[in-house]
């Protein structure tokens, strides 16, 4: 996933997790991953070159990466419906 986010906007965007702690679950049992599991928010660092409106910007790696486990496949990113979008 970090790959894909470095290849489309140029820096590592800081990516945020919720819900259960990998190492609590049952794929997790006995891991030492304590990551969390649910995708909810990625965040984009840049600095601008004047007005944003411009759009002179520089992408900037996040210097907090991440929050989510690590494991392969712990991360779940559940679909909005469409009574959640407010």
């Amino acid at each position: 996933m970090q790959t894909a986010l470095i290849d489309g906007y140029g820096a590592l965007p800081y990516i945020g997790c919720t819900g259960p702690r990998y190492n609590t679950t049952t794929e997790g049992a006995g891991s030492t991953d304590n990551g969390f599991t649910v995708l909810t928010e990625v965040w984009y660092n840049f600095h601008t070159f004047g007005k944003p409106q411009r759009g002179a910007w520089k992408p900037l790696d996040a210097t907090y990466k991440t929050n989510c486990a690590k494991a392969e496949g712990a991360i779940k990113y559940y679909e909005r419906t469409e009574t959640s979008v407010q």
